[in-house]
């Protein structure tokens, strides 16, 4: 037994053994691989070596299914097993591996007229696949090929007992529309991952990550050659490009920033017509939703399961429900503007600019600050008063409101 476990030739039924297992990872780690195992065979002997390749292949064979994410991942993935072990390591991989598809290709700039062909033959492939299946087989069989396709495309569907429901399902998975729509879905999945990587904020990419940039300007420049190359002509014979026309309205950028500060000077001038009080509040999410804290990753975030953008906006969106009910309960009316601004990770928070009269501004705010701090209210933040305009930042400890 000694002899075998020391034995540095492994067995012809071993060296398939592993053949196997290194067919499943991606072609820069098999040689990588390849050499440790030798190394371990010389050192340990074939069967040290083929214990070690059991408890490291499921990492490689998962981050060969991320193509072109392997590199951000796999350092992301080593991270992780250094601070929290390799299984909430293997268990984040496998969490990135369900979310992503086709990730071979939307990963690698899929856009424009290939996305349209892409999409094209996958509505085509289906088609022609449920016409036959439909008059060979019975309905279940049609029903599980539906199915298949929508575990690879990543939807979710629960209404298999509904035959209207399912009818109108294929009937727009027939469409190329359909299926352009679940690539681009995937596109805010891989920005997720991004932003799970540490490639979101101030020191690599503020707001959102250089592959989520890129995409939006080569979008803006599709919209704008798309644009350019069409012309509208009026009843007086006057014609103009689309994008002459796109520039007077408030998809130019600076009129909708010039359409924002009219409407907040008018509802100021409103209160001070009607003698309101005014308040700016800043509204932002625990620190369960930033991935980063200060200059270092946030274990919160993680130890949360990595909430999402729209994640951070539900919670925000919850808070601010939950007051609105509150004030109606009350009869406190209140007017205003809110924005919506990410932080360098990419969490959103709201400014708000509110409005109403000043016998209900101390319970006003305390409700507020109550329903704000709901979720994880003993974590500490700042309260300002700016000297020019009162401003509420609510993340501060503060005493239970009744």
């Amino acid at each position: 037994m000694g002899w075998h476990m020391h034995n540095p030739n492994p067995t012809e039924h071993c060296i398939k053994w592993r053949d196997g297992l290194l067919s499943n990872v991606s072609k820069e780690d098999a040689p990588i691989l390849r050499k440790k195992l030798e190394t371990l065979d010389q050192n340990k002997g074939y069967v040290a070596a083929n214990v070690w390749l059991r408890g490291v292949i499921e990492r490689y064979e998962l981050l060969a299914k991320v193509s072109i994410l392997r590199g951000m991942v796999g350092k992301e993935a080593e991270r992780l097993a250094n601070v929290e072990g390799q299984k909430a390591s293997l268990v984040w991989l496998r969490g990135v591996v369900d979310r992503l598809q086709y990730c071979d290709k939307l990963i690698t700039e899929l856009s424009g007229e290939e996305l349209a062909l892409w999409g094209w033959k996958k509505s085509n492939y289906f088609e022609v696949e449920i016409y036959a299946i439909g008059t060979q087989c019975n309905a279940q069989a049609v029903k599980d090929f539906i199915e298949i396709q929508l575990i690879d495309a990543g939807v979710k569907f629960n209404h298999w007992d509904d035959n209207d429901k399912v009818a109108g399902l294929a009937a727009r998975m027939i469409t190329s529309e359909w299926w352009v729509r679940q690539a681009k879905r995937q596109w805010v999945v891989v920005e997720q991952v991004l932003r799970e990587c540490g490639q979101v904020h101030r020191f690599a990419s503020p707001y959102v990550s250089n592959w989520s940039l890129r995409k939006e300007e080569q979008k803006q420049e599709n919209t704008r050659a798309f644009l350019e190359g069409w012309e509208a002509t009026n009843d007086k014979g006057q014609s103009y490009t689309l994008a002459e026309l796109s520039e007077l309205g408030v998809s130019n950028p600076h009129h909708r920033f010039s359409e924002v500060i009219v409407r907040s000077k008018g509802l100021e001038e409103i209160a001070v017509e009607n003698e309101h009080e005014g308040w700016f509040i800043t509204l932002t999410c625990p620190s369960k939703y930033h991935p980063f804290s200060k200059k270092r990753r946030n274990r919160k975030y993680w130890l949360a399961g990595s909430p999402t953008v729209q994640d951070a906006h539900n919670h925000l969106n919850n808070v601010w429900k939950l007051f609105r009910t509150w004030c109606s309960n009350n009869d406190i009316k209140f007017y205003g503007l809110r924005v919506v601004e990410p932080h360098h990770a990419g969490t959103p928070h709201w400014h708000l600019m509110i409005y109403l009269d000043p016998i209900h501004s101390k319970s006003f705010l305390a409700a507020l600050k109550l329903y704000a701090l709901s979720v994880d209210r003993k974590e500490r933040g700042l309260r300002s008063i700016d000297s020019m305009q009162k401003k509420w930042k609510h993340r501060e400890e503060v005493p239970q409101v009744t």
